[in-house]
């Protein structure tokens, strides 16, 4: 059975032109008739920027869930009903629209404060939404984020849109997936380089042992770079991570040194951390997409050197 019309999902695409579909309802969930949502594909840059090759800075429309369906309803659906579609559908807000204009929006918690007030022995699932509704911010998706975040985490959620024009909704939870979705390879790589450096100097047992080591394996290097670094190279935290790979895998201080806490097995630790470098410099100087193998490499590695971090401990 086809959905009532207007019944769609918000689904977010690069670059692609707004885009109106209908899709089928699952014929065992009938939808009510006042039952109403929309499809739209928000493009990510405008035409004007795209034709002259500017980047264009994240917008709230990016928040919005791929699979996200913009589910609303009318001011005259029961609270026992609106409550099931919260339900049915996992959503923490239902928009309530009349006559294509926004009223406000239904959650549990505004209808959890308007029974509150309700006369003893009164139906409380009768009662209609237009009775339990609260205020979300719309904002427009072309919003840059920093502007929209403090709005989402004040109210849980802002709207999409313009009032009469409702696109989508995105939620903190949303947000929160997003953001984590963009830096969690930042993440990685910094508790990557970070934890081998805190090993390094764990084997080393003091910064002067392992400065001794930087210089044991970079010598040549330190005295023939720039004079205002040959002060600051015997660091660790001044090595590239190239470098970095270059004295922990290096075959006698490995040996004597660092064996200790990255395991006995040398090719096995360059193995792990040594392809790490590459993809490093692919996600901080922003080349390429990294591919689901070389993020698995670095999952590798994350999860080898947080054993090694707990075996030291």
């Amino acid at each position: 059975m086809l959905q009532p019309k207007g019944w769609s999902s918000l689904r977010r695409g690069a670059g692609v032109p707004c885009e109106r579909k209908v899709a089928i309802m699952p014929k065992d969930e009938p939808a009510p008739s006042n039952y109403m949502g929309k499809m739209i594909r928000f493009p990510i840059s405008s035409e004007s920027s795209r034709s002259q090759g500017l980047y264009e800075f994240l917008r709230v429309s990016s928040l919005i869930p791929e699979d996200q369906e913009l589910i609303t309803s009318t001011p005259g659906t029961s609270a026992g009903e609106a409550l099931s579609i919260l339900r049915r559908h996992d959503l923490d807000f239902l928009p309530i629209m009349d006559d294509g204009s926004l009223l406000g929006v239904f959650n549990y918690e505004t209808f959890c404060d308007t029974i509150g007030h309700l006369r003893s022995g009164q139906k409380i699932f009768d009662i209609q939404v237009e009775e339990c509704l609260s205020d979300l911010e719309v904002v427009l998706s072309t919003t840059e984020i920093d502007q929209a975040l403090p709005k989402i985490q004040r109210d849980g959620a802002v709207l999409i849109g313009e009032s009469r024009n409702i696109l989508g909704i995105v939620t903190l939870n949303d947000a929160l997936s997003y953001l984590w979705e963009l830096s969690e390879l930042f993440i990685m790589i910094r508790d990557i380089e970070l934890s081998t450096r805190s090993l390094m100097l764990r084997a080393c047992e003091s910064e002067e042992t392992l400065q001794e080591c930087i210089v044991a394996v970079l010598g040549n290097q330190l005295r023939d770079g720039p004079p205002s670094n040959k002060a600051n190279t015997r660091r660790v935290s001044d090595l590239t991570y190239g470098d970095l790979m270059t004295v922990l895998t290096n075959g006698e201080q490995y040996g004597r040194t660092f064996g200790r806490v990255f395991g006995k097995h040398r090719p096995l630790a360059a193995k792990t951390l040594q392809p790490v470098g590459d993809i490093r410099n692919k996600i901080v100087h922003f080349r390429d997409e990294v591919s689901m193998d070389e993020r698995q490499v670095l999952k590798d590695a994350h999860r080898w050197l947080q054993r090694k971090v707990r075996m030291t401990r």
